[in-house]
């Protein structure tokens, strides 16, 4: 059976990789796994003593087998292959997993895709049907997701003090849960979860709850309107004063950033900082009218101001789109109209 889930973690790519090539560390963020022995090396990866516990009700199993993954540096790859079985379930499990890193957010986060064919046999082969396995699959990509950003968080606040506050995170070589300390995966919740989804999505209603119950965006949340009041203020002042590095600090590092000005249209980081390098220091100063910032959840927000500069007949304006991202608060995509003359 196959399977194929992906998910994302707000950290640079080289980070993200450094943790799954960290496998004690990788291996404790999975609910149930356990490493029997400590890995060995090869030539391009591990050989790796497994186990995986988990629990559904009064049933319970522990899996013990061997595996071996390989990395491939240069394109971010990797491949695990493994088998094991459960002596207490007469249960033999055997699959392959392909995983592929991809940067977003111009660097600043990773997706995560996961490619899993796998052969379950046995007395816990009931359990494996597509429909509910995906789904269950699906809720334990989420938890092996949070607790691998929770620990490059950890690891970032950690390597900030010793890396003279770089906050570069690299995860720690941290013992992974040998076979008697690792809890088992308790599938009971997930289980039927999974079930309430599966059917819920073969009768159509998953849809029809989501249009009734989506959630209401918070507006203005005020925590959110002061960061990207600061953000716009930081702007500003490196703005009239030239300050280029500033400047494009706050734009989007991206190909997919865009600036309208008076007149020019920039398209992509590279072409807003080209621009900024070359254009004249002169008649920047300016005074700003009313100035309006709306954020929408805490991750996105519009900077909206009015301006008057020397010679100008009347103000001009300027739109902001901010994103958060895994450095701050930048700008995404931004548009100045100066007024056009009366008559």
């Amino acid at each position: 059976m196959e399977l194929e889930t992906r998910f994302t973690v707000p950290f640079p790519r080289d980070t993200v990789w450094r943790a799954f090539k960290n496998v004690e560390a990788l291996v404790g963020c999975m609910p149930g796994a356990s490493l029997r022995s400590p890995p060995a090396p090869t030539e391009n990866g591990l050989d790796l003593d497994l186990g995986f516990a988990v629990k559904l009700g009064p049933i319970s199993a522990s899996f013990a087998g061997r595996g071996a993954v390989v990395y491939t540096d240069q394109t971010y790859r990797g491949t695990l292959n493994g088998s094991g079985s459960d002596q207490r379930t007469n249960s033999r499990v055997k699959g392959t997993g392909d995983f592929v890193l991809s940067e977003i957010a111009g660097g600043g986060g990773t997706d995560v895709g996961v490619k899993i064919d796998y052969a379950l046999t046995g007395a816990l082969a009931q359990f494996s049907r597509g429909g509910i396995v995906k789904e269950i699959a699906n809720q334990l990509t989420a938890q092996f997701a949070q607790n691998l950003a929770k620990q490059l968080v950890a690891a970032s606040a950690a390597a900030a003090p010793a890396a003279g506050g770089t906050g570069e995170a690299r995860p720690q070589a941290v013992a992974a849960p040998t076979a008697s300390e690792a809890q088992p995966l308790e599938m009971g919740g997930l289980f039927f979860r999974a079930i309430r989804t599966w059917l819920k999505d073969l009768l159509g209603l998953s849809r029809l709850e989501k249009s009734a119950s989506a959630p209401t965006m918070e507006i203005n949340l005020p925590d959110v309107v002061a960061e990207v009041s600061e953000a716009f203020r930081r702007y500003e002042k490196a703005l009239v004063a030239n300050d280029v590095h500033v400047l494009d600090e706050l734009f989007w590092k991206n190909g997919a950033a865009i600036r309208y000005g008076v007149g020019e249209s920039l398209y992509g980081f590279d072409e807003i900082a080209a621009f900024r390098a070359a254009r004249p220091p002169v008649n920047l100063a300016r005074t700003l009218g009313r100035t309006v910032v709306t954020t929408f959840g805490r991750d996105f927000a519009t900077a909206n101001t009015e301006f008057t500069r020397e010679g100008l007949a009347r103000p001009g304006r300027q739109t902001q789109c901010w994103v958060r991202t895994a450095e701050g608060w930048r700008i995404v995509a931004a548009h100045v109209s100066l007024p056009h003359s009366k008559g």
